[in-house]
């Protein structure tokens, strides 16, 4: 493979679609902040805690571990082992932390804006609720762990919408319902492969930054980051030795496969799958992702033969609508797949 189209690849993804130096910087000292105010009882969790978080980062996941004291009011030794979610009440809890965490960040100087939903403290550091914010998720230990040893959590299932469906989520005074889930699992996952090869970091960037441009040229474009991390997280574990180009075509090659069906069964939970959601998506959406992707085949296979770092940096900006749009082929019918479940580990 040629070395200067990959470094060509990494520049890019560094230089254009990486959290920034100082946003990094930004976003580590409001964590710290935080995690000193409430006594190192937190962990990052979400895309930025796995490096495959593109800028601008609007917002960060912060699990917060209910203390002892919490569980111990509400769940008695009888009940410990099966913790029920629906006897946990924790709006009153994060309305009290709220008002805490307004008083402590007054005594340090810095100007928040907290909102307690029913289930999470958003706390927005800028003037709207657009700019970067971080979203306390409470979360409850329980007595099960995933395959490196950590424990699962109970948490509010909102922690899978992203941030914009979360409000809108709370302003409908929606059900939200409490779920088994592994974020320690997901992190561990993505460390252990990114400690192994940057590839996966870097083509899943490019993947998110390739979905959001679809996105922009139509709002009803369905696919979720999450999901397209996990076809990417399933290519790179299997073949740890491809390059970035290599990686790229295989994830569109893949892809008409993976957005007609569930293949990612949850870690926390093999009964469900983190992309059901694709059950959902109408034919007449389906064929239109088809079109999309159909472009990104040809972008990505135009990649593999590309040998000028010149013109590979231009597909790649092509690729993530930096480029001039492409135009879209809208297959006339959409054909059935059938492929096994592939289970991601």
């Amino acid at each position: 493979m040629n070395d200067s189209v990959e470094n060509r690849i990494s520049d890019y993804v560094k230089n254009n679609l990486s959290p920034k130096e100082d946003e990094r910087q930004l976003i580590s000292e409001r964590y710290d902040q935080l995690d000193g105010l409430l006594k190192g009882q937190t962990f990052q969790s979400g895309s930025y805690a796995r490096f495959t978080a593109k800028t601008p980062v609007s917002d960060l996941d912060v699990i917060w571990e209910l203390p002892g004291s919490y569980l111990d009011g509400r769940i008695t030794a009888a009940t410990r082992k099966r913790i029920d979610p629906i006897e946990l009440e924790v709006a009153n809890t994060l309305s009290d932390l709220a008002d805490r965490l307004h008083e402590e960040y007054r005594k340090l100087g810095v100007t928040v804006r907290l909102k307690p939903q029913s289930h999470s403290v958003g706390i927005y550091f800028g003037k709207t609720d657009d700019e970067f914010s971080i979203d306390l998720i409470p979360a409850v230990i329980t007595n099960e762990q995933n395959q490196f040893g950590d424990p699962f959590y109970l948490v509010p299932d909102i922690v899978n919408l992203p941030k914009s469906k979360r409000l809108v989520k709370y302003q409908e005074l929606a059900d939200i319902g409490w779920i088994k889930s592994d974020p320690r699992g997901y992190k561990e996952a993505a460390k252990r492969l990114n400690d192994q090869t940057k590839t996966f970091r870097k083509v899943t960037k490019i993947v998110k930054a390739w979905k959001d441009a679809c996105k922009k040229r139509d709002d009803n474009f369905p696919l979720k980051s999450f999901h397209m991390e996990m076809v990417v997280y399933d290519i790179v574990s299997g073949n740890q030795s491809l390059e970035c180009v290599e990686v790229l075509s295989e994830v569109f090659a893949l892809l008409p496969d993976r957005i007609q069906s569930p293949h990612y069964p949850d870690r926390a939970n093999a009964e469900t799958f983190i992309d059901e959601y694709v059950e959902e998506i109408d034919e007449v959406t389906l064929r239109a992702v088809l079109g999309e992707v159909s472009q990104g085949t040809t972008i990505s296979n135009q990649l593999l033969d590309e040998a000028d770092p010149d013109r590979v940096e231009q597909l790649v900006k092509r690729l993530v609508g930096e480029g001039p749009s492409p135009t879209r082929s809208v297959p006339r019918t959409v054909a059935a797949v059938s492929r096994p479940y592939y289970a991601s580990t």
